[in-house]
């Protein structure tokens, strides 16, 4: 009969396993064991012990926020691991560049100061000033002069700091929240809507890949992730199967709509597959760039290249085109006609009051043109 295996705590710190008589520690790459607390110690006593060998050990202080966050993220990866629940690209990306980056405006401000004497008041000072950045690092100045709030990162970031202060009270690392009664900035909708001119000014100066990315986005309604994610099993005969990559995460399970066959939607998928070549990955995925699926970082870079192309020739005429390429997906949406249920159907929305949020056409204003129908070049 084999040995009874002892009853092991769910929430142990990253590498940190159940040894016979202690919590042990297990180096990565080196394997190197290190003993820590004893079986019998309470859990918040194993995280200290980890948290004075693998933090405390490169870091001149004890209990800083940037050590909690350090923990935090840990315990974040753990969890992912042992629940088999992927951290989606984007949210790691990001937790990357504000958490494990003490250059970051989080860790600037409160990296080095004990989590219990960060006060309410200091982080909404920092909600206050937390300005935008250019590429320089500099802040950015409205028309009138003014430093522009970065409103929507400030609220992020106050979330951010918040999941990690609740961790911190679980673990015994910290008395108190100060996120709870801080104050986001009210942000108001997006209502940016991209013109014809603007929208085939951006696609003439694009990469090919992009180019079709745009097309794709625009005949379909997609966001960019779930352009991204388009292989070729999800071209069928009768349309191209669409995953809504947010309304999979909001259900728990997938959830797939289809878009019948439109002539551009014809032409965009013929750019990047033929059905005469022999193909031996139906998951391979349709967007490429140089034979390769582009990185989310190398469309930032190259999409940021072109909208700096275009810029000038709008800027000569009294505009300047700042917009995301989210908002390809609301102006197909507004420019898209029927009822709103035909709407509904064709955006991939769970909701009649979500999907108004994107249609941001003016019925007042006639549209010269509707670019589902337009030519692309």
């Amino acid at each position: 009969m084999g040995k009874k295996r002892k009853n092991t705590p769910d929430n142990l710190p990253p590498r940190v396993y159940v040894g016979r008589s202690r919590y042990y520690h297990e180096g990565k790459g080196t394997r190197k064991i290190t003993m820590l607390c004893s079986l019998d110690a309470p859990i918040e006593n194993v995280w200290r012990s980890y948290q004075s060998l693998v933090l405390d050990a490169n870091e001149p202080g004890l209990s800083t926020f940037w050590n909690l966050a350090q923990m935090w993220m840990a315990d974040t990866k753990s969890e992912a691991k042992r629940t088999r629940k992927k951290i989606a690209d984007a949210t790691a990306v990001y937790r990357r560049r504000r958490v494990e980056t003490k250059t970051s405006p989080i860790m600037i401000a409160f990296g080095d100061k004990d989590p219990n004497e960060i006060r309410t008041l200091d982080v909404q000072l920092y909600m206050g000033t937390r300005y935008q950045l250019d590429q320089y690092k500099k802040v950015v100045i409205d028309e009138d002069g003014d430093k522009v709030i970065a409103a929507d990162q400030a609220n992020k970031e106050r979330g951010i700091m918040s999941q990690i202060f609740d961790f911190g009270l679980r673990k015994g690392f910290c008395n108190h929240n100060p996120i709870k009664a801080v104050q986001k900035h009210k942000v108001g909708p997006r209502d940016r809507y991209i013109s014809d001119d603007e929208f085939l000014a951006l696609h003439s100066a694009a990469p090919g890949y992009i180019q079709t990315m745009m097309e794709l986005s625009y005949c379909c309604a997609l966001r960019l992730e779930d352009v991204f994610n388009l292989q070729i099993k999800n071209i069928t005969a009768d349309g191209l199967l669409c995953k809504d990559s947010k309304a999979s995460e909001t259900k728990k399970k997938e959830v797939f709509s289809l878009r019948e066959w439109t002539t551009n939607l014809k032409e965009a998928i013929a750019k990047v597959y033929n059905p005469a070549e022999k193909v031996t990955r139906l998951d391979r995925h349709l967007i490429l760039k140089n034979g390769r699926h582009p990185s989310p970082s190398s469309f930032k870079r190259d999409w940021k290249k072109t909208r700096e192309a275009v810029n000038p020739l709008f800027l000569k005429q009294g505009q300047e085109l700042h917009l995301v390429f989210h908002d390809i997906k609301a102006k197909s949406i507004s420019d898209f006609e029927g009822t709103d249920s035909v709407k509904l159907d064709f955006s991939g929305h769970s909701s009649i009051k979500i999907m108004k949020v994107y249609d941001r056409k003016n019925d007042a204003v006639k549209r010269a043109s509707l670019v589902h129908n337009m030519r692309l070049k």
